[in-house]
């Protein structure tokens, strides 16, 4: 009767699989590249991409993420504007560069305010 029990106990207890954590953390990086690629697409009108830039500027500070990750999609834009300058897209390039300097403050202040909160 011992092992029956076992075995009923066994059948019960299912194993909890936990998220691989390089497939969290692409799935994380992969969501940046996409608002970087928008961003891209933004390029078309300057206003557009400048309120993008408030509104990731936003996301950024409300859902607390690291300001390394604003520094990294500013130099995924920033390595994008030579090649849009090797396809005679000056305009964009330009547009771009815009954004990049908007994405380099936010994540200066980001920056900031992570340093100012961790001082402890």
């Amino acid at each position: 009767m011992a092992t029956g029990t076992l075995f009923t106990t066994l059948q019960k207890q299912k194993p909890i699989k936990k998220p691989n954590k390089l497939v969290t953390k692409f799935s994380g990086l992969l969501q940046y590249f996409v608002i970087a690629i928008v961003a891209i697409i933004a390029t078309l009108s300057v206003e557009l991409g400048q309120y993008f830039i408030l509104a990731f500027g936003a996301y950024v500070f409300i859902f607390k993420k690291d300001s390394r990750i604003v520094f990294a999609i500013a130099l995924f834009l920033l390595i994008s504007i030579p090649f849009f300058q090797i396809v005679n897209q000056s305009g964009v390039a330009d547009n771009i560069a815009v954004y990049v300097f908007g994405l380099l403050v936010v994540g200066t202040l980001k920056a900031i305010l992570e340093l100012i909160l961790n001082k402890d």
